[in-house]
């Protein structure tokens, strides 16, 4: 016998015993309404015996592991039907036939309890069979979705019970055979939409380009800012792996005046925000960010600045796929960075790593520092640093707040991830204001130079949460060229949100720090 014969052989009976079995679990209460009115309860609980039986006896005969291993992982759910069945048979009474339903959602209920219990919600476990790297605030929605059904699976029981008890047959085999379900794909269906509209995350259902329609991806962690930052662009696709457009800086933008008083600069992280969403639009899909390589600011860019990007796609210097992006303006070379891709295949992609005890930011460091008003040269809604946390001669530690971007959140309340990137450099502009003050001197400009990478681990900032921003000098003086290494982590569980080494230049009249 061929070994592609004996495969058929064996998957075939399993194929149609799987879905006999499906048909006759959905049918159960119309069925043990049908048989009770005909036979005793003992003759219908011998025949549900008989079928589980053979039901296992086909699993195991396909089944890869050892019988012993088999005869374990089934344990629960045979003592459960044997108990049941066994009960019935013993008494003749029809009551464990019509409890069967309520054992099924106690079963649910034991299993998607113990796995709140466990650490990794059974919701959490059905979302990364389908996208490996989940946000925090996707993780925190998936543990209150599985406390949802948790409530629906006492609920069931509950009245299911109740009916068996007042052994209301009719009302029984309606509610367990036809409402019950009708709840429970109400529940799952106002969960889907609701879930896509939150998060517009698509991972390629036959659903997506349905609700893609009515719910337009915002990015996963990809702002999608307020009407006052939104520009308009003229894009050119010139291929599969090409596209270039062009946009006129507008005037007016909520970032003016807050960066800068002086001269209104475009904040680099609002440049990668408007290069990431034409690549959504681009490519009709939420971006999977893994992280920003070799990004460079050769060049400011003002209010009414006509600007020309360039976006190629394909591997970058990582290996990694992703984009390869040339923004310019005034006929010259304003920003350049290559944008990495996350494996969404991966488990192990985009996790955000905890940091050791002693390492970890604490919201409870503190000191007589000065408010961080005082020590940047940002104003109003640019002003992204909540306060200082620590600072010693190599290094500053900073509190900020997702609540803070104000109109760089989407609609949920998270961010995008790279909006660490001026975090970071907020805290590295602090830590030398924090010195300068203590010197009783004034703020003084700088200008963030780029990175040669920065990586994320979650793909957004999470909405109402805080995070604390560590900027260590690496080397470099007073003025001049400086090296940062920076670390944001989010307060309490310590989880490393992203990381970089920053390149800056400080002491630069009349280039504040973008």
């Amino acid at each position: 016998m061929t070994p592609l014969k004996k495969a058929v052989e064996i998957t075939s009976p399993q194929i149609v015993m799987g879905a006999l079995q499906g048909l006759i679990a959905l049918a159960y209460p119309v069925l043990i309404w049908f048989g009770l009115t005909r036979f005793e309860p003992r003759g219908l609980a011998l025949i549900v015996l008989a079928f589980a039986a053979l039901r296992f006896g086909i699993a195991q005969r396909g089944a890869t592991q050892p019988f012993g291993a088999a005869i374990r992982s089934l344990a629960v759910p045979a003592l459960m039907v044997g108990g049941i069945v066994g009960a019935v048979v013993i008494w003749n009474d029809e009551i464990g036939l019509l409890l069967m339903p309520v054992a099924i959602s106690l079963a649910f209920l034991f299993t998607f309890g113990l796995s709140l219990i466990s650490g990794l919600p059974m919701v959490e476990r059905f979302a990364r069979l389908q996208v490996a790297s989940l946000s925090a605030e996707e993780v925190a929605y998936c543990r209150r979705v599985t406390w949802v059904w948790c409530g629906f699976f006492i609920m069931n029981a509950g009245i299911a019970a109740t009916l068996a008890g007042a052994r209301a047959l009719d009302a029984w085999a309606l509610y367990t055979g036809l409402i019950s379900y009708l709840l429970m794909g109400t529940l799952f269906a106002a969960e889907y939409l609701y879930r896509h509209w939150r998060f517009r995350r698509y991972v390629g259902a036959f659903t997506d380009p349905l609700l893609k329609r009515v719910f337009p991806p915002i990015g996963s962690g990809i702002s999608a800012v307020a009407e006052t930052l939104r520009v308009k662009s003229h894009p050119l696709e010139l291929g599969p792996e090409r596209r270039q457009f062009e946009w006129r800086v507008p005037e007016q933008l909520a970032v003016w005046p807050g960066h800068f008083p002086e001269q209104a600069l475009v904040p680099g992280v609002l440049q990668l925000e408007w290069i990431a969403r034409e690549i959504e639009a681009w490519q009709g899909a939420s971006l999977q960010l893994s992280g920003i390589e070799k990004l460079k600011f050769k060049a400011p860019i003002f209010p009414g600045d006509i600007l020309f990007a360039d976006i190629r796609s394909g591997a970058v210097s990582s290996g990694a796929l992703g984009y390869r992006v040339e923004l310019r303006v005034r006929d010259e070379l304003a920003t350049t960075l290559q944008i990495s891709l996350a494996d969404v295949r991966s488990e192990d992609t985009m996790q955000g790593r905890l940091a050791p005890d002693s390492e970890t930011p604490s919201s409870t460091w503190g000191g007589d520092w000065p408010a961080a008003s005082a020590l940047l040269p940002h104003s109003g809604n640019m002003l992204w640093l909540h306060s200082v946390l620590a600072h010693t001669e190599d290094e500053t530690v900073c509190r900020v707040r997702t609540e803070d971007l104000g109109a760089f959140r989407d609609p949920t309340g998270a961010a995008g991830a790279w909006l660490a990137l001026e975090w970071m450099a907020q805290t590295v502009a602090a830590h030398d204001g924090v010195r300068r003050h203590g010197r009783g001197e004034g703020i003084r400009p700088g200008m963030l130079l780029g990175t040669k990478k920065l990586s994320v681990f979650e793909q957004a900032l999470a909405p109402e949460s805080e995070y604390a921003v560590r900027a260590r000098h690496v080397f470099g003086g007073d003025t001049g060229m400086v090296s940062y290494d920076c670390e944001a982590f989010e307060i309490g569980s310590g989880r490393l949100q992203a990381k970089a080494r920053l390149a800056c230049r400080v002491g630069t009249p009349g280039a504040p720090l973008v």
